[in-house]
């Protein structure tokens, strides 16, 4: 497989373009060869094949692999959409580690090479070119020379298969459990048949424990904890319904709903509700606490229209804007309870960069 090394060159249709590095190529011994299709794929050649495929993207296992395919990997653009280069190249990594360790082997492989700065003549692509440190090639430098930057050494990145991890024995609700290690309580509770009511929880989007509903005991800690960014441990006996728990979890829940419009029968979303489902399951019938709902003016002639005093402060919107679209519209505002979610930058939505993709309202 030969290797043809690269560097940013000048602007191309408003964008730094990748040209030949002043350097010779590489060749690599290789016995499988993996093919990279950029960010618009054709999915329909793949589905025809069997190749599960979701929204013109090819699924993929954490690990890259995908599902039902032996030594057949995803990654990057065709697995999670148009993305930028960093976060491309870091997912090239992934795959390039799993493939690597699934043959096992653990390659070390590292390309370091002299690069000449590019001559951009735009300020923005400037500042993120800049020399790696004051560092020189090789970390010699020549007398009376300026430093080169170099390309950063390629690092093969391994994402563990669940084989490779290993096993945690613990016990939930009575219930012995078995789950690979990096797993987290409320999976493994799931991977039994036990349900903690989540309520702000997006898996691998948004694991912050901000609605503290998922909260579970554990034997020997005086704090509860959330289930959904919490790891198993050896020997752990978690309980998920103790009378402890489900006070915390009727408290928090009567906290959200002292700052939420609690009008459900003209609600749009009256019976598919997650906070309706969880109010009812609790068993709350009023509340201990006054009711203070928020003010927020919203233009009424934009597309989007967002009722604050329906927010319960989840935050997926922030980070579904932030992770998957990286528009970073949404942002936490002012402080304790006081705070909400709004437009960040003390910006106006209709002078933001919303491009109304409706991410955030169907997470």
């Amino acid at each position: 497989l030969r290797v043809e090394p690269q560097i940013i060159g000048g602007p191309r249709n408003g964008r730094p373009a990748p040209r030949k590095a002043d350097a010779p190529d590489v060749t690599l011994d290789c016995d499988v060869v993996a093919v990279a299709i950029g960010q618009a794929i054709n999915s329909k050649p793949f589905e025809d094949l069997g190749v599960p495929c979701q929204r013109g993207r090819i699924v993929a296992n954490p690990d890259g692999m995908v599902p039902g395919f032996e030594n057949v990997w995803s990654g990057g653009d065709c697995e999670s959409g148009p993305a930028t280069v960093i976060r491309a190249i870091k997912a090239g990594k992934v795959a390039a580690g799993n493939i690597d360790g699934y043959f096992g082997y653990n390659h070390k492989d590292e390309i370091t090479v002299p690069i000449e700065m590019p001559q951009v003549q735009y300020k923005g692509a400037q500042a993120r070119l800049r020399p790696h440190g004051d560092r020189l090639h090789g970390g010699r430098g020549k007398a009376g020379g300026e430093p080169l930057p170099v390309l950063r050494p390629l690092r093969l990145w391994r994402v563990p298969r669940r084989e490779d991890l290993r096993m945690v024995r613990l016990t939930i609700d009575t219930i012995p459990v078995e789950v690979p290690e990096h797993t987290t309580i409320l999976d493994a509770a799931a991977s039994v048949g036990i349900k903690i009511p989540p309520l702000c929880y997006l898996k691998d989007i948004n694991q912050i424990g901000s609605c503290r509903v998922c909260l579970v005991e554990i034997e020997g800690l005086p704090q509860l904890v959330a289930s959904c960014n919490n790891y198993v441990e050896e020997g752990m006996v978690v309980h998920t319904n103790s009378p402890k728990v489900r006070e915390a979890r009727r408290e928090n829940v009567e906290f959200l709903l002292s700052r939420h419009n609690t009008t459900c029968t003209s609600c749009v979303r009256n019976g598919n509700c997650t906070l309706q489902s969880l109010t009812r399951d609790l068993g709350i019938t009023e509340l201990p606490f006054e009711p203070k709902l928020m003010r927020w003016k919203w233009p009424k002639d934009y597309p989007l229209q967002r009722d604050n005093n329906k927010c319960v402060n989840c935050l997926r919107c922030i980070q579904v804007c932030s992770k998957i679209q990286e528009v970073d519209i949404w942002d936490l505002v002012n402080r304790s309870s006081h705070t909400a979610v709004n437009v960040g930058g003390a910006r106006r939505i209709e002078n933001s960069e919303c491009a109304l993709c409706g991410q955030c309202i169907t997470h």
